[in-house]
């Protein structure tokens, strides 16, 4: 059987919930003539703080300005 993720030191046994965008993808990203992010209509939900950053990897990568 294959130990669960934190006993393989890939995810921390503890970790507190964060708040996250919940659908965060380059459509729901804006750039403002100055440089200025501005991401808009959430989806609001608490979970692992890479939830978003996972999501924008797996289905919209974002450029290295992000």
């Amino acid at each position: 059987m294959t130990k669960p993720l934190y006993q393989q030191k890939k995810l921390k046994k503890n970790a507190i919930p964060s708040m996250l965008h919940g659908d965060l993808w380059s459509g729901n990203v804006f750039v403002s003539k100055n440089d200025t992010f501005y991401i808009f209509d959430p989806s609001t939900y608490f979970g692992h703080s890479e939830v978003d950053i996972a999501m924008t990897k797996l289905f919209d990568r974002f450029d290295s300005a992000f």
